[in-house]
This record gives C-alpha cells, structure tokens and sequence, in this order.
C-alpha cells in the first residue's frame, strides 16, 4: 500500500495493493498526475507516474489472468489480448512521453481513465457474472 500524495485526494485516501484491484491506484495516480499538469510539471515527473502505473497494471493483469485460468474462463484468451494491447499502448505513450513527442494532458489521463472503465465494466463484469454463475451451480 501507499498513500497518494496527490492535492486532489485526501491524505487519508490508501491506495490499494493489487489484490484489492487497479481502480484504487488508478485513482491516486490519475490525480496524481492532474496536479502536475496543472503545474505544468516537467516529463521527468510524469514517466514515473505512468511506470507504476504500468507496472500495477501487469501485476494485476497476471494476478486476474491466474484467477481467470483457475476458474476455467472460456474467453480468457480475448480477455488477456485486452491486456496486452492496453500494456504496449501504455509502453508507446510512456516513450512518446519521455522523448517530448507528447504531452501529458487531461485528456490523455481521461482516456487512459475512461480505458480503465471500460474494460472493468464490460470485461471484468462479464467474467464476475461467469464467475457468479458457476459457483452457484456447484
């Protein structure tokens, strides 16, 4: 655990580890990086931001991808090409980022945030209803 230091999110607000989920850190995080952009924060900020980010992000991912396995999930493959394609999005941007070929911007961090919802909403929904369904079968 750690606490976000954003001005945007209380002190108080711990971010979870990753078996408690993403959207925890992606909240610190996305706040996190609206109060540099405010600031108009240097690159040298925003990399290690977005690399832990990056980071939790495949933790979880292989974290949830083992339950998935365990559980039989018939769409696992589906679901782990999501993964993958959002990890090499979020290596190329981190790249663009760190050679000043793009700027970090709210909506940037809108669409890495709205990704994120997306993919818990649709995806992760379908396989707790996957989930949900075989365990009251048994």
């Amino acid at each position: 655990m750690r606490i976000c230091k954003s001005k945007r999110v209380p002190p108080q607000v711990i971010c979870q580890n990753t078996a408690q989920g993403l959207s925890g850190m992606s909240l610190c995080e996305s706040a996190e990086l609206e109060s540099h952009v405010e600031g108009n924060a240097s690159i040298a900020v925003f990399v290690p931001i977005l690399e832990q980010f990056m980071e939790l992000a495949r933790v979880h991912f292989n974290h949830e991808e083992e339950m998935m396995g365990h559980d039989a999930y018939p769409v696992l493959g589906t679901h782990r090409l999501q993964h993958e394609n959002l990890l090499r999005y979020l290596e190329l941007l981190i790249g663009q980022v760190a050679n000043g070929r793009l700027d970090v911007d709210k909506n940037l961090i809108t669409a890495l945030w709205d990704w994120g919802t997306v993919h818990i909403e649709t995806y992760d929904r379908e396989y707790a209803n996957y989930k949900g369904r075989r365990q009251s079968s048994q």
